[in-house]
This record gives C-alpha cells, structure tokens and sequence, in this order.
C-alpha cells in the first residue's frame, strides 16, 4: 500500500513536468558525439530545456518536491553547462523557501577539463565540510555523476542526494558504489544506446557528425 502511495504521489509530481517536457524538441535523432569516447544516433537535447527559463525553474521545482534529502544540503552543484544551470536554479528556489534566517543554499558549478572535472577555488569554501545535492540535466551512463561526486568528495564534500531531469533506462545510472546508496530522484526516462566512437558504424559508413 505504501508503494502504491509513493508512485500515485511520484505520477501526480510530475504530471505537469511531463506536460512541458512533451511540448519541447528534446529528442534528437542523426550522429552524435556524446564525449569520452561514445557516439550515438540519439541525442537528448538540453538546450531545448535551457532556452526557456520558465521551464528549467518548473523543472527545478518539479526535483526538489522527488527528492527526500534536498533540504539537508548545504549545497547545490551540477557540470557546466546544463546541470550548472540547474543546480543555480535549484540552490535560489531552495534559498526562497527556506525559514528566515537559515543559511542560503550555495551554488557550485563543475568544470570538465580533459574529461575531468575541476571546482574554481571560489567555489571550494562552498564544497569542504559542506552536504552537497549534485544535480545534472542529463544522465546517459552515470560517468559525469561518478566523476564530479569524485571531484566533490576530492574537495571535502559529501555528496547526500542525486538528481537528473532526464535518465536513459539503457545506461549504467550511477556507476559510484557510493552512489547507489543516496537518493536520486529524475523527472522522466528515455531509451537510447551508445558505441565506442572507434566502432561506431555511422562514423565508418563517414556520416558527418550532427551540427545543432
């Protein structure tokens, strides 16, 4: 009974999520690179999200309602570009809803360098000792996830809750045994595979890799 309670209560959450999502040109289809090292003929765009900040805030809000342990962070932090944009929307609706006097929720981008990811000095005194909700737009497989909670706990910080809008019910979700046993709350799923770009078939058969 308490499971049907928790997925009546998820369905009727992101009900409205689901709405906005659906009039968007999110899924794009053609020859992809997804980075370290992976092409795919899909692409979930989150800059159909981006460009409309009505919708990233209403996304924002629509995960800190799925997500049990927001309100224990400290923090809120996401990869540049999309979950970065995220993660600032988040950490301001948090700040606005909490009581007066509480300590403002802090914002931290990632930056990907070499396909690692590096916090800015600035941004280090919001991470070390400090309960850090790691947010991205987008989850294929679970690595930038797995590589920015290593760059956070690198840096002092606990990583107590994860958060997409979107996850690909075919990638490994989270790769970080450390992961798995923290909450992860995701708007909605999609269904796209990956190759290795050394295998990929389009890149053999010399399609040019989608502009958008």
């Amino acid at each position: 009974m308490q499971q049907v309670r928790r997925e009546a209560r998820r369905e009727e959450l992101v009900k409205p999520a689901l709405e906005l999502l659906a009039t968007h040109r999110i899924a794009l289809k053609g020859h992809f690179d997804l980075g370290h090292g992976q092409h795919s003929d899909q692409y979930m765009n989150p800059h159909a999200i981006l460009d409309t900040p009505p919708l990233v805030w209403q996304l924002a809000q629509c995960l800190i309602d799925l997500s049990v342990d927001a309100s224990e962070a400290d923090t809120v932090a996401g990869p540049m570009m999309g979950g970065a944009f995220l993660a600032y929307v988040i950490a301001g609706i948090l700040s606005g809803q909490s009581r007066p006097g509480a300590p403002v929720t802090r914002f931290v981008p990632l930056q990907e360098v070499n396909n690692e990811f590096t916090i800015r000095t600035h941004y280090l005194q919001f991470v070390h000792g400090k309960r850090i909700w790691l947010v991205d737009d987008v989850c294929r497989t679970g690595q930038t996830l797995s590589l920015c909670a290593a760059t956070i706990e690198e840096a002092g910080g606990r990583v107590v809750a994860t958060g997409v809008i979107l996850q690909n019910e075919k990638g490994i979700l989270i790769r970080d045994p450390a992961l798995k046993a923290i909450h992860h709350a995701f708007v909605d799923t999609f269904s796209a595979g990956s190759v290795d770009s050394d295998k990929c078939p389009q890149c053999q058969a010399g399609v040019p890799l989608t502009q958008f």
